[in-house]
């Protein structure tokens, strides 16, 4: 399927999945669960999507909560060519948990397309620990980096902007 839909916005959307957040042109994308937010800006107007993965395209087995999908880079006639992908986890303490929790999503299938160039992963918690006093975060971290070294994880506290 990945051949005949030119973005996997649109295998998605082929797929049956609605998105949370239409696909349109904007400064900046939020998604929230329980009190948690994550916001991404951008420095210009964007093309970007969100998709909620967490009981909507994924429904059995560790999953994360959303995936955002931003405009990487343009063709010369202003269609978009590339995309960036975020995977976002969205948690209250157990950072591993959802460390793992976005080790199995990236690593689904249903996710990957040719126009995807830039991957990265999200974990927005209320209390972010140290690596240094937590030694199951740091392997858990460590590990998700070996395994998935073309993919950028980032640890967010609620409502930090994050900037692509």
């Amino acid at each position: 399927m990945n051949e005949a839909c030119r973005s996997l916005n649109e295998k998605l959307e082929k797929l049956g999945h609605k998105p949370c957040k239409p696909l349109m042109a904007r400064k900046d994308i939020s998604v929230k669960d329980s009190g948690r937010v994550y916001r991404l800006e951008f420095t210009d107007a964007r093309a970007s999507v969100a998709y909620q993965i967490d009981g909507d395209i994924v429904r059995e087995g560790s999953k994360c909560d959303y995936l955002i999908l931003a405009e990487h880079e343009k063709d010369k006639d202003g269609s978009v060519r590339s995309w960036k992908e975020i995977f976002v986890e969205l948690k209250g303490k157990d950072v591993v948990h959802a460390i793992e929790q976005l080790d199995s999503t990236v690593s689904m299938q249903i996710f990957r397309h040719p126009t995807n160039k830039e991957l990265h992963a999200r974990l927005i918690a209320k209390a972010i620990p140290s690596t240094s006093l937590n030694p199951e975060y740091r392997k858990a971290k460590m590990k998700f980096e070996r395994d998935h070294k073309n993919i950028k994880l980032k640890t967010l506290k609620s409502l930090q902007p994050d900037r692509l």
